[in-house]
């Protein structure tokens, strides 16, 4: 009803949205430069098998994003949205400490961490992308623009 819609418009912003924005698109946007200096520490060449490995494990960005947006309403169905945006945020979080504390601190060098920190950021961005939004929704337009303002340009 109109009195519903006047209401969710006056409701004050919560501009804390806008930090649950910054640090999940945050996390995607810093694995990407970080790709050279990831494969450099792993000591890896620009050509042979474990090159490709690393290539096609880069790319588990895309597929876990594609996948978890397709997926997200099989595999997370018994979730209510809000809990799934929590659930991105902390698998961004995980797949994110995965080169600065296993690679960079530790000093190893397992090609495994590579699709498992690729790939869980993938995997928590194909659900925050099209979950987060709807979940903020309801606290007004007003809360959605800082939401918003909080990815980076």
């Amino acid at each position: 009803s109109s009195c519903d819609e006047d209401a969710t418009e006056e409701l004050p912003p919560r501009r804390s949205a806008m930090f649950v924005m910054m640090f999940v698109i945050s996390g995607y946007t810093l694995i990407g430069p970080l790709q050279h200096e990831l494969k450099h520490s792993l000591k890896i060449s620009d050509a042979g098998s474990v090159n490709e490995m690393f290539t096609q494990s880069v790319a588990f960005v895309q597929w876990g994003k594609t996948f978890m947006t397709l997926g997200q309403n099989v595999f997370l169905s018994c979730f209510p949205t809000v809990h799934r945006v929590y659930i991105a945020m902390i698998i961004m979080l995980c797949g994110t400490l995965i080169p600065p504390l296993f690679v960079f601190t530790l000093g190893s060098h397992w090609i495994g961490w590579v699709p498992l920190c690729y790939g869980m950021v993938g995997l928590a961005l194909g659900v925050f992308e099209c979950t987060y939004l709807s979940v903020i929704s309801p606290l007004g337009p007003l809360t959605k623009s800082w939401a918003i303002m909080g990815f980076p340009a």
